[in-house]
């Protein structure tokens, strides 16, 4: 009889030849037996683990690289029947986007075995070629598809060709595909607005903190002005109270310098005059004299004044320093 293993998409089937033939279940002979052509389906014939022959398809026309005509098994033989006919299989999955979106995704997929030969040798050693197909395909597309937003998915141009090539190449199985189909989970897109919302929420309570912080440091920098601006406010008032008690003190001196002055001048008259008076001299030139010493002080220049008046208040100073 015939043991039986298909794989995941019923495109290659392995059949082990033993006791009974595959069309008449009738003891098998010593002799070998025609295997006959099958509608649709390629078959390999493995005899100890070597490919002998292949028989194409009943309704296929010869490919160049398979023997044609009558091909005999035995017990023993394994025989890959791999089906040359398209057949549909959708992948489905999920994707995360560069924006961090999470979108289903669905593709339509014709799938066909380009190279029966080696889709044979797949499945010889162990290997399940669709499945593999499948597997790297859907690895690829979401792969490429995550380096896109989410809201331009619709618009990709996936390079639906080119991986069918790289799949025929590694794996002998093409794939046709329709245009994706992107859809958003809808309890993916709940907690994405969770989070978002709470995103948002963390965004206004530290730009919040950040404003507070602004309005603190303004707050800061006024009372620093503030300060600064009442102790210059304080010293030109301090030097303007100095600068009048200075000018009082000045005035101060003047006058007690004046009076002294004044008073010695008339000390000095008198003797002048009580010894003019004596020896009958004249007082006229004693008061000329006088008059003249007077006028001399009152026009005397501003830094001979100054002078004067400087040393008359030697002893005020520190007195003056200490009051202020």
């Amino acid at each position: 009889m015939y043991n039986t293993q298909i794989d995941g998409l019923g495109l290659i089937e392995s059949i082990l030849v033993d006791k009974e033939t595959f069309f008449e279940k009738l003891p098998l002979p010593l002799f070998e037996r025609t295997l006959v052509p099958l509608p649709g389906k390629q078959q390999e014939v493995f005899r100890g683990g070597v490919p002998t022959s292949s028989v194409l398809p009943l309704d296929t026309p010869t490919l160049q690289g398979y023997t044609g005509g009558s091909v005999k098994v035995r017990k023993g033989d394994i025989i890959y029947r791999i089906s040359v006919r398209p057949k549909s299989h959708p992948i489905v999955g999920t994707i995360l986007t560069r924006d961090h979106y999470q979108r289903l995704y669905e593709i339509n997929i014709t799938w066909q075995v380009s190279n029966p030969l080696q889709c044979a040798y797949m499945y010889h050693r162990g290997e399940d070629p669709t499945r593999k197909a499948m597997v790297h395909f859907k690895a690829t597309f979401q792969r490429y598809a995550s380096e896109f937003d989410h809201n331009k998915l619709d618009t990709v141009q996936f390079p639906f060709e080119q991986w069918a090539k790289s799949l025929g190449e590694l794996y002998g199985i093409t794939a046709l595909c329709t245009k994706p189909v992107f859809r958003f989970d809808d309890k993916k897109t709940q907690e994405d607005k969770v989070y978002q919302d709470a995103r948002l929420r963390r965004f206004a309570i530290e730009e919040e903190e950040k404003v507070k912080g602004l309005e603190e440091d303004i707050r800061m920098r006024q009372e620093r002005r503030q300060k600064e601006f009442m102790r210059d406010e304080k010293r030109k008032e301090n030097e303007f109270t100095r600068e009048e008690k200075l000018k009082s003190h000045i005035n101060e001196a003047r006058i007690k310098l004046l009076d002294q002055s004044i008073d010695e001048l008339v000390r000095i008259n008198k003797e002048r005059l009580n010894d003019a008076a004596d020896s009958n001299g004249s007082f006229k030139s004693i008061l000329e004299d006088s008059l003249r010493l007077l006028l001399a002080f009152r026009q005397l220049p501003p830094e001979d004044e100054r002078k004067i008046v400087d040393e008359s208040l030697q002893t005020d100073l520190p007195l003056l320093d200490q009051e202020i």
